[in-house]
């Protein structure tokens, strides 16, 4: 019996590494555009415009809103420039709302961040909040 039952906790705890919760976060190929729809950068300055994916996969809720978004570039961090009609008069269905993402569910979209002109590096953040600590996994899509 002992045998049994330690056999049972193995495939218990098996089973609890195998759905670990984690949001994935897929961030596409990006592109630097002056101007997207009716909207033009600030001088010295160039939209990046990125299409994202955000998944839930096994929190009970996960809040989204284009605010817990970021990007660092040149040591400095750019938040959403809030352009979504303009990505939408191009073509680009943006993530310019607030919602909650249960578990198993997914937003896809674009964000646009005004950065300095001529940013080569640049890294995608994506904190939904600062009392909460998800494991987040970030996925570069080409």
């Amino acid at each position: 019996m002992p045998r049994l039952l330690t056999i049972l906790i193995c495939l218990l705890l098996l089973a609890g590494a195998v759905v670990a919760s984690e949001i994935k976060v897929t961030i596409g190929q990006g592109e630097l555009r002056e101007i997207v729809g009716y909207s033009h950068a600030e001088p010295g300055k160039v939209y990046l415009i990125l299409p994202l994916k955000i998944e839930n996969n096994g929190y009970d809720a996960v809040d989204f809103s284009p605010a817990y978004c970021k990007i660092t570039a040149e040591g400095f961090r750019y938040g959403d420039a809030s352009i979504g009609q303009s990505l939408a008069q191009s073509g680009r269905p943006p993530l310019n709302g607030n919602t909650t993402l249960k578990n198993r569910e997914n937003i896809e979209g674009y964000m646009a961040f005004e950065i300095p002109t001529g940013t080569i590096k640049y890294a995608l953040t994506f904190q939904p909040s600062a009392n909460d600590s998800y494991k987040i996994v970030y996925v570069r899509h080409m």
